[in-house]
C-alpha cells in the first residue's frame, strides 16, 4: 500500500483515525506499506524501516533496531537557503 502524504491536510483526530484504520487494513491483508511523509516524528512512530530522501537520493537508512534510537533531527537534511 502507497500513503503519499496521507495526513497532509487532516487535523488530528482525522490524521490518527486514517494511519488507525490504515495499520488495521494493512495487518489484515498482510500488505507491505509505503509511508511518505516530511513529519519524522510520524516516520519513527510507525517505520519498521526509516529512509531519508534528500534531492531525489535515498541519503540514510534506518533499519528496525537503529531505528529505536533516532531522533527526529536526525532525519532532516540540510537545506541551503543561500541560491534564493
Amino acid at each position: 500500500m502507497l500513503l503519499d502524504e496521507p495526513t497532509a491536510a487532516l487535523d488530528p483526530l482525522a490524521a490518527t483515525t486514517l494511519l488507525k484504520m490504515a495499520a488495521q487494513y494493512n495487518k489484515e491483508r498482510g500488505l507491505t506499506t509505503l509511508l511518505i511523509t516530511h513529519d519524522p516524528q510520524m516516520a519513527i512512530a510507525l517505520g519498521n524501516k526509516v529512509w531519508v530522501l534528500q534531492d531525489g537520493t535515498i541519503t540514510r537508512k534506518f533499519n528496525s533496531e537503529e531505528k529505536k534510537h533516532i531522533l527526529p533531527q536526525d532525519l532532516i537534511g540540510h537545506i541551503d537557503y543561500g541560491g534564493l
